[in-house]
């Protein structure tokens, strides 16, 4: 029997745009302050920068060669039962680096040798840098009752999120320098970052303000003979119904807008808005005169039409 290959239907998920620009501009500010952080902790002068953010397939992210630090943050505990922790995601350390920052963290030179860390320095690493990346959860928005913390694990791939958005963080103090990954759930990306309900008025409102309509600008209608029609040649002129001193209405998609007077700007044919309607009056002037009062107004002089 020829072999089957096996279809992974799983659907990965997409970020949402506002969480991709909103992430990507908190990332860019809460790096640095991670930074900051370490600065204060190694004594040194700590620079930080993102290197990577994108939304990848777990099994895309690769762990060879490195330690994975577990992310949780605890959830408040309802009555009579015990603080549980959610999961985030997970860390991806190069043990180089897990070596190199730990000794950097003792007060060494951060050398890092190609060796498996031990557990004090595991330990070391994972209180520190839960300590440390504590601003950048701020900053994407992660409420909750304390920081999120580190914890290493032993299965590399199945604690990693399916549908992973990977945050790439490098750390450089003098010529050395130490880079990183958080693999963090798409969820929890979308979820800390959509904004909320105030400001996703505010958004769709500003978005309707672009989306392009028509208004059109008509003359009352007249009424001719069927047979009329047929003998319209080019040069004829048809007498409009249309009083020269009624404005016109403009409307978008049937619904009356303006009052505006006709006239010419330059080498175009434009109108002046007399008045901004009121829906409501405008039907009440509609029922008592098909040419809405025949309102006059004092305007500034248009070029006749």
């Amino acid at each position: 029997m020829a072999g089957v290959e096996v279809f992974d239907f799983r659907d990965l998920s997409e970020l949402s745009q506002e969480a991709e620009l909103r992430g990507s501009e908190a990332l860019h500010l809460g790096v640095p302050r991670v930074a900051l952080v370490l600065s204060a902790i190694t004594r040194r002068n700590v620079q930080g920068a993102l290197t990577r953010f994108e939304l990848v397939d777990r099994r895309d992210v690769l762990t060879e060669g490195c330690d994975l630090y577990d992310i949780t943050v605890p959830i408040p505990p309802t009555p009579g039962a015990a603080t549980t922790r959610q999961p985030l995601g997970v860390a991806i350390v190069p043990r180089t680096v897990v070596t190199g920052m730990a000794e950097l963290l003792m007060g060494g030179p951060g050398d890092g040798e190609a060796r498996i860390p031990n557990r004090f320095e595991r330990s070391l690493l994972s209180r520190r840098l839960s300590e440390a990346l504590a601003p950048l959860w701020e900053a994407l928005g992660v409420d909750a009752i304390e920081p999120p913390g580190l914890t290493h694990i032993d299965t590399p791939l199945a604690q990693i999120p399916l549908s992973t958005v990977v945050v790439g963080v490098s750390f450089s103090v003098g010529d050395r320098a130490w880079e990183f990954l958080l693999a963090l759930a798409s969820s929890v990306i979308d979820a800390s970052l959509d904004p909320q309900p105030a400001a996703a008025t505010v958004t769709m409102a500003q978005a309707v303000r672009d989306i392009p309509v028509e208004v059109t600008v008509g003359f009352s209608p007249i009424k001719v003979r069927a047979s009329d029609v047929q003998f319209f040649a080019v040069g004829d002129v048809i007498r409009l119904d249309h009083p020269v001193e009624v404005p016109l209405v403009a409307d978008s998609q049937g619904r009356p807008l303006l009052l505006v007077q006709h006239g010419t700007t330059g080498r175009r044919v434009a109108v002046q808005v007399v008045e901004v309607l009121d829906v409501a009056e405008l039907v009440n002037l509609a029922a008592e005169d098909p040419k809405y009062g025949r309102r006059q107004g004092d305007l500034p002089p248009l070029e006749p039409s």
